[in-house]
């Protein structure tokens, strides 16, 4: 470790302890404390955040991607699609909405249900013209008005 410590040093860069944390890895007990107290950093465990992106979950879970959802969700709601056309808002889409989980998807698969509760918002937010109307669903032989 010291090793390694060194060469990086050898190249000009330093090692800022006060930012460093000591992550373990493996499931077998290792004396990571003292580690951490030999290099006077702290100690954390494999569930980080590393360029927002967050290790040592699962992203088949619909919790992982609840950040980037309610991101979108939160961009969505402050727009007034009755201010815009459907050209603005599928501007709006295209350029902001739709470049959202882009990062995230670069290095994770996105679960199909994922990407159907996202369509979900877009497609709310694209087709939303802000007028109320009463709408009848018909379906199992009734008509139901809203």
């Amino acid at each position: 470790m010291k090793r390694i410590l060194r060469c990086l040093m050898a190249s000009g860069l330093r090692i800022n302890f006060n930012k460093s944390c000591l992550v373990k890895v493996s499931r077998k007990e290792h004396p990571e404390g003292m580690w951490a107290d030999a290099f006077r950093c702290t100690r954390s465990t494999f569930l980080i955040t590393y360029l927002v992106l967050p290790l040592g979950r699962n992203p088949r879970k619909e919790v992982f991607w609840d950040p980037i959802v309610n991101k979108i969700q939160q961009r969505v709601v402050p727009w007034k699609s009755s201010m815009m056309s459907k050209c603005g808002r599928l501007v709006m889409i295209k350029a902001v909405l739709l470049s959202l989980p882009t990062y995230f998807m670069s290095v994770f698969s996105i679960p199909s249900y994922v990407v159907r509760r996202i369509e979900r918002l877009i497609r709310g937010f694209f087709w939303d013209d802000g007028i109320q109307k009463k709408k009848s669903y018909r379906g199992l032989g009734f008509v139901m008005q809203k």
